[in-house]
C-alpha cells in the first residue's frame, strides 16, 4: 500500500517451524489479525464490501464448530470479535495512520493477490500444497523456482 517494490531471491531457502505449531491461542490470533487487517487496509467501498462478507463466513463456522464438537473454535470466533469491540479506537486510530499514507489503491493491490479463495481450496477442496492452488495472479513457475543442486551433480 506504500508503493514499496517486493523482491524475491528464488534461491533462498526458508524453514518454517511457526505452521507447524498448534498453540492453543493460533486460531483465535490468526481469526484477529485477519479481522484487524480488513479493517486497516481497505478502502471504504472494498471494506464494506468484504467485511460484511467476512462476518457472515464467521458466523457460519461459529456454527459449524458448535454442530461438530469444536466448541474451543466457534469460542475464538467470538473471542476475535469481542476483542475488535474492546479495541475499536485502537484499530482506528491504525486505520487513520495507514489510510493517509497509502500510495497503492484497493485495485491495484487486488491485481497482485490470490484470485480464489485459498481457504475454501484448501479446507473444501483440500488442495494441501502450495503447487495445487489456482488463481494465482501470476503463472505458479514465478512463484517457485526449480532448484538445481550442484551437491547432487556428478564432477
Amino acid at each position: 500500500m506504500l508503493g514499496y517494490k517486493v523482491v524475491c531471491v528464488p534461491r533462498s531457502i526458508v524453514y518454517h517451524l511457526g505452521g507447524g505449531t498448534q498453540l492453543p491461542e493460533k486460531f483465535y490470533l490468526k481469526h484477529r489479525n485477519n479481522l484487524i487487517m480488513m479493517l486497516k487496509n481497505y478502502s471504504p467501498p472494498n471494506l464494506f464490501r468484504f467485511f460484511f462478507g467476512r462476518m457472515v463466513l464467521d458466523i457460519i463456522s461459529f456454527v459449524y464448530f458448535l454442530i461438530t464438537g469444536d466448541s474451543h473454535r466457534s469460542f475464538c470466533v467470538l473471542k476475535a470479535y469481542a476483542w475488535l469491540v474492546k479495541n475499536f479506537k485502537k484499530v482506528y486510530v491504525s486505520r487513520c495512520f495507514v489510510q493517509k499514507r497509502r500510495k497503492i489503491s484497493d485495485r491495484g493491490i487486488v491485481k497482485m493477490v490470490v484470485k480464489k479463495s485459498v481457504a475454501i481450496q484448501h479446507y473444501l477442496m483440500k488442495r494441501k500444497s502450495f503447487k495445487d492452488i489456482y488463481g494465482l495472479p501470476r503463472p505458479l513457475t514465478h512463484y517457485v523456482a526449480k532448484r538445481r543442486d550442484k551437491e547432487n551433480s556428478v564432477n
